[in-house]
């Protein structure tokens, strides 16, 4: 699985820097991945909701969070 999401990671990865490289985006330092990642099994449907629910309305939040910044171009 690790190598899976490396690979996920890796790719995307250098799809967006090639993004910001040809549409002159001046920040290039926004980090896109985080150094690894949350493994966790869900047990039931419930808690299969509750994730469904928190990535729909994790986004909906981001301008609340402190590390948050707008992308300027």
């Amino acid at each position: 699985m690790g190598e899976i999401v490396g690979a996920f990671k890796s790719l995307s990865a250098r799809k967006w820097i090639k993004y910001i490289e040809s549409n002159n985006i001046l920040d290039k330092s926004v980090k896109l991945w985080q150094r690894s990642f949350y493994d966790h099994v869900m047990r039931d449907e419930n808690e299969l909701y509750q994730i469904r629910k928190y990535i729909l309305e994790n986004p909906l939040k981001w301008h609340l969070d402190n590390e948050f910044r707008e992308i300027s171009r």
